[in-house]
């Protein structure tokens, strides 16, 4: 690999995973706002 494909796999990494923690920072956001404690429908789909 060279060094440029080495850089852009790195960015990705680095992007994919800050988008990552935002978007479970969002669900925790919603979660502690559910305030009767109900299992929101996008973690359990089964019930």
């Amino acid at each position: 690999m060279t060094r440029q494909s080495v850089i852009y796999l790195l960015v990705g990494l680095l992007i994919t995973g800050v988008t990552f923690l935002g978007v479970l920072y969002q669900v925790n956001e919603a979660m502690a706002e559910d305030a009767d404690g109900s299992v929101p429908q996008l973690l359990c789909p089964l019930h």
